[in-house]
């Protein structure tokens, strides 16, 4: 089994550290094969910012994504950039009210949406969570990381003192991912 993911957005929405957390939690939590790679454009805030993951059951031999099974898109670009690098049975995540999805998804994807940033300003009274909700909605849609195993890579990798209010808004993005 391979499985590959893109993490899209612009810079300064946490997709890097999404795909950081992703990858660290199968690995080093589950105990899976998985590799990470970044791409960001040169801006420090704005630009394109992306996190390709691939998680395996036997050693990756070719760290590039071919075609993704799963798409989260916190930006419009993100989504536009990647529709052709995407299985057609895709499980494609997107933010409520930035992302428009209407006539551009593959007939045989599976779309969910969810208002990361609504959520983690209610959690956090910030929105700097909103990746992390994005995350939790990812692992109950795909169940290709586990709760606890993101939960795991969170605490290793979030700010200190940010450990539980990011665990609050990753568990918000997985109700949201088991109740839609």
């Amino acid at each position: 089994m391979r499985y590959e993911i893109i993490f899209s957005g612009i810079g300064g929405q946490g997709m890097i550290l999404c795909g950081k957390i992703a990858a660290e939690a199968a690995s080093i939590y589950e105990k899976k094969h998985s590799v990470q790679t970044v791409y960001y454009g040169p801006e420090s805030r704005g630009g394109i910012a992306e996190s390709y993951v691939i998680i395996s059951d036997e050693p990756v031999d070719y760290p590039k994504i071919t075609r993704a099974h799963a798409l989260v898109a916190m930006s419009q670009s993100g989504l536009d950039r990647h529709l052709a690098h995407i299985h057609e049975n895709a499980v494609i995540i997107t933010e409520t009210g930035k992302v428009v999805t209407e006539g551009r998804i593959p007939r045989r994807a599976s779309l969910s949406a969810g208002a990361f940033t609504e959520e983690s300003i209610r959690i956090m009274a910030r929105p700097l969570a909103a990746n992390i909700v994005a995350l939790g909605l990812f692992s109950a849609k795909t169940q290709m990381i586990s709760p606890e195993a993101c939960k795991k890579a969170i605490r290793h990798n979030v700010p200190a003192g940010t450990e539980e209010k990011n665990i609050a808004a990753f568990d918000a993005g997985y109700q949201l991912g088991i109740n839609g």
